[in-house]
Formats: structure tokens, C-alpha cells, sequence
């Protein structure tokens, strides 16, 4: 059970850290875009598509129900 719990433990912290080296690399690829893009509206925009690949329904209907909450 121990042996489990450490190569379970060790898994964890391996992909942890991973995700901590992901993080702060899109943290500096945003950082280098700052003065070309906005950034803020670009990650808007990325959540939006994101949204909308989900979708299955019509884009005209998605449109019409966001404009209505406007």
C-alpha cells in the first residue's frame, strides 16, 4: 500500500510542476504579445470559440439569444 502511495504521490507532483511550467510559459507568451494584441480581448475571444465549438446548435440562434441579453 505504501509503495502505491508514493509512486501515486510522485505521479501528482510530476504533473503539478509540469502544469506550473505550462502556466508560466503561457503567462510569458501572453507578456510577449502584450504590445501587438489585446490580450485581454484575445482571451475573450479564445473562451468564445471554445464556447461555440461546443455548440451544436445555430450560430443565428446563439447570436439572437446573446443580443437579447445585451
Amino acid at each position: 500500500m505504501r509503495q502505491f502511495v508514493q509512486e501515486l504521490l510522485e505521479g501528482v507532483q510530476r504533473i503539478e510542476n509540469e502544469r506550473t511550467l505550462l502556466n508560466e510559459e503561457l503567462k510569458e507568451l501572453y507578456e510577449a504579445y502584450e504590445d501587438k494584441i489585446d490580450v485581454k480581448a484575445f482571451k475573450v475571444a479564445l473562451r468564445i470559440s471554445k464556447a461555440k465549438e461546443k455548440f451544436s446548435g445555430s450560430d443565428m440562434e446563439l447570436d439572437n439569444i446573446l443580443e437579447a441579453m445585451r
